[in-house]
């Protein structure tokens, strides 16, 4: 990705990156968020998101970039009753637009209390 939109990135920031459990920021942010702690991630990554539209499709050149990497690759979306219907839909062409017709969907569990 990195060379695909000429960033470069250091040794430290690949790997911070590898580890990492989630990431959902564009390209040109990608820098700055590895550099935050973990704590201030997970408080940047709801206001974030890759951009996934006719303009500027960085969703497809992570999944293209990752496919191309890891042959094996599980795709999943990760979405939860807040996420708006259009936006998943979008994820859903981008992917078709791949011919990645396999992904999981991951949704959060509604709770409920004990009585």
């Amino acid at each position: 990705m990195g060379n695909e939109y000429g960033i470069k990135f250091t040794p430290e920031e690949e790997s911070k990156f590898v580890l990492s459990p989630t990431f959902g920021v564009p390209i040109r942010s990608m820098q700055q968020f590895l550099n935050l702690s973990d704590e201030q991630r997970d408080k940047v990554l709801p206001n974030e998101g890759i951009p996934c539209d006719s303009t500027d499709n960085q969703f497809k050149s992570w999944v293209r970039n990752a496919r191309s990497a890891n042959a094996d690759l599980r795709i999943a979306i990760k979405a939860d009753a807040t996420t708006p219907y259009s936006v998943i839909k979008n994820v859903m062409n981008s992917l078709q637009d791949l011919r990645e017709n396999r992904y999981n969907l991951i949704t959060s569990l509604k709770t409920t209390s004990e009585e």
